[in-house]
């Protein structure tokens, strides 16, 4: 194969391509529009894979952009990620005393622990999110802020 008659893509264009694949994932997955929603192990790594694309992207001006354009989506999949995870706490605290610690203890024991990693991995985005708008909408912690993620869970 000859090199000259080559093309080769730059760093710069191979990370605008996962850039911009990311926002089109990030767009089909958390659409306000959209009746079907991503589970919550999907959702979170959705959200970390478009997340840790932009706070390492090397144009700064480009992940703000992409960051402010995605406001909304990122708005509404932590809203669903707040619901999905209150409606499988009620569950459990629903599975607790229905049981009053009989048969069904493996089954609460495995609920609790897969509460225990989604409430990691929500604290896990809702720490990225909010260093990303502290960096990019220039909106700090102790701000009055409109945006979900800065409430205490």
């Amino acid at each position: 194969m000859d090199p000259s008659n080559s093309t080769y893509l730059t760093q710069d264009q191979i990370d605008e391509f996962q850039l911009q694949s990311k926002e089109m994932i990030l767009a089909s997955a958390f659409d306000l529009s959209l009746s079907i929603q991503p589970g919550i192990n999907t959702s979170l790594s959705l959200l970390h894979d478009y997340l840790c694309c932009i706070s390492n992207y090397a144009y700064e001006d480009r992940a703000r952009a992409s960051f402010e354009a995605n406001k909304s989506r990122l708005e509404n999949a932590w809203r669903q990620l707040r619901d999905k995870f209150d409606k499988e706490r009620h569950d459990v605290v629903q599975l607790q005393s229905a049981s009053g610690g009989g048969s069904s203890r493996y089954s609460y024991d495995a609920r609790m622990k897969a509460l225990t990693k989604m409430r990691e991995g929500m604290r896990m985005i809702r720490t990225i999110l909010i260093y990303l708008s502290e960096r990019f909408l220039n909106v700090r912690v102790g701000d009055t802020t409109e945006l979900p993620w800065f409430k205490e869970e």
